[in-house]
């Protein structure tokens, strides 16, 4: 130390600053090393006086300099330890001991082991129960996926089959049913339960070919309860579902954060243009049809800061959801041989779905609600397209859940439209020839959930 301080000095005399930078690190490093050797010395003499400790060794002393004071005598104690530590008995090992040591008349430590024995015997349980457990929570969730589905199937089924129908309301109890099977499941949830299964009242629909695919089931089970003898057109748009994954709804929320445009009130429009005629006179013209959602707006006062509207909007209905088209008869009038024409040629029912913002109002006493302001453009979130020709032979030619598509239609943007088009009869027929279905509608078992006591 006393070296580095007279390099320090000699080096700033001379004026090499480097040189004299280089002595005080190693000063620094030897005032350093100094004060750890002072500790470790004192760390030996308390050795000396503990007989019971370890002998303090040079690898010691080195290691503790360049290290965190963890020395590698100590280092090894732990590793040994570590690899002594004796491996937990099997419930067949200690039953073993017990016998032995009873046969020796060693009753005392028989009863040791007997409490070993017995700890051992209740983590095991106690496993096979959490396993059990999670095993019937993964049945039972599974079981909801479906119920959920069956829901919705119902949901189509009683809106354009059976109006009657109550399948879709004791699905949704069925669900209610399973999710406090769940709670009671959990471990700390409750009393855990049995599961048996039997005839509840339930039905379900289930495809006749193997192909479990939703859309295609729905519009068989649709196409057999359209009304043979009503030849309109039906188009019915049930709602739009999960548009938090919408892009270009994802681009708007941001452009309106960033340029902090005002939160304008707003509904989700529909619009749907089919390239057939009006009737046989406007044979340049299209139909055109709209359908709104309500409008979506704050809950709270304009001046109260929140988030914006849309950002809370994951799905939406319509208030009016079925609208029809008169095609005319199937016959042989003028109206009837053109719409037959354009539909051979597959002419496009094209269908859109914007984010229209609504413009606020300022209501007078004695004048009618106007707009305050003009609001922004509506904004494309998706669109899709049907082609007509399948209206020849079939009754039904979409029905189910489709996502939104950008304007090429070769990309999904996120969201669904749940949508239904049909009539009671081809276009190219004058009557209905029955054909093959592939769903079938037959009782389904439900899970039945009884406490462990139970015996019913």
């Amino acid at each position: 130390g006393l070296l580095a301080c007279l390099l320090l000095s000699f080096s700033a005399q001379q004026g090499d600053m480097q040189g004299a930078q280089s002595a005080l690190r190693e000063s620094k490093h030897l005032a350093g090393c100094a004060q750890k050797i002072s500790v470790l010395m004192e760390k030996v003499e308390r050795k000396k006086q503990n007989e019971a400790q370890d002998e303090m060794r040079m690898e010691d002393l080195e290691a503790m300099l360049d290290g965190d004071g963890t020395t590698p005598s100590k280092k090894r104690q732990a590793a040994a330890s570590a690899k002594t530590e004796p491996k937990p008995k099997s419930l067949q090992e200690l039953k073993q001991e017990i016998i032995q040591l009873r046969d020796s008349k060693k009753m005392k430590e028989a009863a040791e082991v007997m409490k070993l024995y017995k700890a051992a015997l209740k983590r095991e349980k106690d496993a096979a129960e959490l396993k059990r457990r999670e095993e019937l929570v993964k049945e039972i969730k599974t079981e909801m996926d479906y119920a959920k589905k069956q829901v919705r199937i119902f949901n189509f089924y009683r809106t354009f089959v059976d109006a009657e129908s109550e399948q879709e309301t004791m699905w949704e109890d069925y669900i209610a049913k399973c999710k406090d099977a769940i709670q009671n499941n959990t471990e700390g949830g409750g009393t855990v339960v049995e599961v048996s299964r039997e005839d509840g009242g339930l039905m379900s629909v289930a495809a006749t070919t193997g192909e479990d695919d939703f859309n295609a089931l729905m519009k068989d089970l649709i196409e057999d309860g359209s009304n043979t003898e009503d030849g309109r057109l039906e188009i019915a748009v049930m709602g739009l579902e999960k548009l938090k994954e919408n892009t270009n709804l994802q681009k708007l929320i941001k452009k309106k954060k960033r340029e902090k445009k005002p939160d304008y009130p707003f509904v989700l429009r529909v619009e749907v243009v089919l390239q057939l005629p009006p009737n046989e006179h406007e044979t340049d013209k299209s139909i055109h049809l709209v359908f709104d959602s309500a409008i979506f707006k704050k809950e709270k006062e304009e001046n109260e800061e929140s988030a914006l509207v849309e950002t809370s909007v994951d799905s939406c209905t319509f208030d009016t959801a079925q609208q029809y088209v008169d095609l005319g008869d199937r016959g042989n009038s003028p109206y009837a041989k053109l719409i037959r024409r354009r539909v051979e040629r597959n002419k496009k029912i094209q269908i859109s779905v914007h984010h229209v913002p609504v413009a606020p109002t300022k209501k007078g006493w004695l004048w009618s609600s106007k707009p305050t302001e003009e609001p922004p453009q509506p904004t494309l979130l998706g669109k899709m397209v049907f082609e007509t020709q399948a209206l020849m032979a079939k009754r039904c030619i979409a029905a189910g859940l489709f996502p939104l598509m950008n304007g090429s239609c070769t990309k999904a943007l996120g969201g669904e439209l749940c949508l239904v088009i049909r009539t009671g009869l081809p276009i190219g027929k004058e009557e209905v020839q029955a054909e093959p279905s592939i769903a079938t509608l037959e009782p389904y078992k439900s899970m039945v959930f009884l406490k462990p006591e139970d015996e019913s």
